[in-house]
């Protein structure tokens, strides 16, 4: 007995350096540990002092990112639900990632935009004009962007409150824009100037009340990715980075220098990961999920290696036809989450058993006529108060 027990602690000793050793192990687990609710949630550290000092009065930010696909990529699904309840209760420090990207196909356009989606919109003048930004494909924060080579073509981001600072994220490329502020001057960019692929304009501003900031291309083609804004006073910012229909082989795939440096540019005190749901339609191995979170999971690291980091796994969706359980993929999260040292949430026991509990035949539905995506006013308001409570705040 003693010896069977030490060989696993050999195996998953392994894991941290061995990302083939983890596939095995995360294999091995699916199949025999019992995954717990939660797991860890006493080492959101810098969370908790970051949030009782807000209480306290100190003059700080708690700067949170949320990663994930759709169920994080539409506001009202938790990511948003959840933004309003931590401004409100520990203030606004700024509007958090504002992504210009959009899945732009024909029968459906979406836009990333903000998970305070209510006080900051983006609008385009025309879709038709914005098909080459690439969606779900490039190295920005959101993986996103927004582009085009039509001249005039224009983009207007919309919002209010105080602002004292902002930042413009954009891709290295041949084209010119320019962009302007709330009536104020124009302010020309050579998109090919900086040596970087994702590139940053950083440039103090104040305003208040309503705003908004145009972008209009000028030549060649230009990738306009996001913007943040930031008010100057103690609070939450919330960055939402989703793309819908993702999987975490497109946020792994990325390159990984460009893709931390966006992340830096958010000096995250908490990340949140939540993938799944396009993973299992791919169908992705347990093992290969493992890999991709894992990669992920060091990047983050690589950008901030003190920000606490929350694993959350999906309740299984009401598809009649996955050909992996979700709970596979739940347990390689919890194994990640032990031998990493991180946090991680279990949304299966907070939906239900199975999809019979929640589907829109069960008394109380969770889970959409789409079977795959939580019912706002129902499942997403859920997943909400579950981190809310896995957080502590």
């Amino acid at each position: 007995m003693e010896r069977r027990y030490l060989l696993k602690a050999i195996v998953a000793t392994s894991v941290i350096s061995c990302l083939p050793a983890m596939s095995h192990a995360a294999n091995k687990i699916t199949k025999k540990t019992s995954v717990p609710e939660s797991f860890g949630l006493e080492r959101l550290k810098s969370t908790h002092i970051k949030a009782m000092g807000l209480l306290s009065g100190d003059k700080s930010t708690l700067n949170v990112v949320f990663i994930g696909d759709s169920w994080t990529h539409a506001p009202d699904r938790y990511s948003g639900v959840l933004a309003e309840y931590l401004i409100a209760k520990y203030g606004d420090a700024g509007s958090g990632w504002i992504g210009l990207g959009s899945l732009n196909k024909p029968g459906y356009f979406t836009i990333n935009g903000c998970a305070r989606s209510k006080k900051y919109l983006v609008k385009y003048d025309s879709p038709d004009n914005w098909k080459l930004g690439g969606y779900a494909n490039r190295n920005t924060p959101d993986i996103s962007a927004a582009g085009s080579d039509k001249p005039g073509a224009k983009i207007t981001v919309y919002g209010s409150g105080k602002v004292s600072k902002y930042k413009i994220c954009y891709l290295k490329s041949s084209g010119y824009f320019k962009y302007k502020i709330s009536g104020k001057d124009w302010i020309t960019v050579n998109a090919d100037s900086n040596d970087s692929e994702v590139c940053f304009i950083e440039m103090n501003e104040k305003l208040d009340g309503a705003w908004n900031i145009e972008f209009v291309i000028l030549s060649g083609v230009c990738y306009l990715s996001g913007i943040m804004t930031y008010a100057d006073q103690s609070g939450v910012i919330v960055n939402k980075l989703a793309a819908t229909g993702s999987s975490s082989n497109d946020w792994a795939s990325k390159d990984s220098k460009s893709w931390i440096s966006g992340i830096k540019s958010m000096a995250p005190d908490l990340v949140t990961i939540l993938f799944g749901t396009n993973d299992q339609s791919i169908p992705l191995s347990v093992s290969k999920y493992s890999a991709n979170i894992i990669k992920m999971i060091n990047r983050v690291r690589e950008a901030n290696d003190k920000c606490d980091i929350l694993l959350i796994a999906p309740c299984e969706n009401a598809r009649p036809d996955n050909q992996i359980r979700m709970s596979k993929y739940a347990a390689a999260l919890y194994e990640i989450a032990k031998l990493k040292k991180l946090s991680f949430l279990n949304l299966q026991p907070v939906f239900g058993e199975n999809p019979k509990h929640y589907d829109m035949e069960s008394k109380l539905p969770l889970i959409g006529p789409d079977k795959i995506h939580p019912i706002e006013s129902t499942g997403g308001r859920l997943i909400a108060y579950s981190i809310k409570e896995a957080l502590g705040v």
